[in-house]
């Protein structure tokens, strides 16, 4: 795993309450543009700053995702690659969301000139932690 090797540095842990009485444990990996969320001592979801996110303190992700766009592509390169997604919306920033990618779902976030800023993957059901 690729990620594995960008992550051979320190971290910052976390511990936050959900407000619904869970608590969920953020590792920050700043250097390297990524953070781990943890529940119930199982991996929830990562996020990969493609861009960096300077009010957070994340560095951009240091490698290339995908072999078929670069980090920095827009929201049309990456919808035709992977087809109309099943949810959009805006929270922070614009987003798209596909499910079932082997078995997650696959999060884009895109800054305000529609370029790729976030890559997030979460388990299925992670409601359910």
């Amino acid at each position: 795993m690729e990620v594995l090797k960008v992550l051979a540095t320190t971290f910052e842990r976390d511990v936050v309450d959900t407000g619904d009485g869970r608590k969920s444990t953020y590792w920050s990996f700043y250097s390297a543009g990524t953070e781990f969320v943890w529940r119930q001592q199982t991996l929830l979801s990562i996020s990969l700053f493609t861009q960096g996110d300077e009010s957070a303190g994340y560095d951009p992700y240091p490698r290339r995702l995908f072999d078929a766009f670069g980090n920095d592509a827009g929201r049309r390169e990456i919808e035709q690659i992977f087809g109309a997604p099943e949810e959009t919306g805006v929270w922070e920033k614009e987003w798209i969301l596909y499910r079932d990618q082997n078995g997650t779902e696959l999060h884009f976030e895109f800054d305000e000139n529609d370029r790729l800023w976030s890559v997030g993957v979460t388990m299925k059901g992670w409601q359910d932690f």
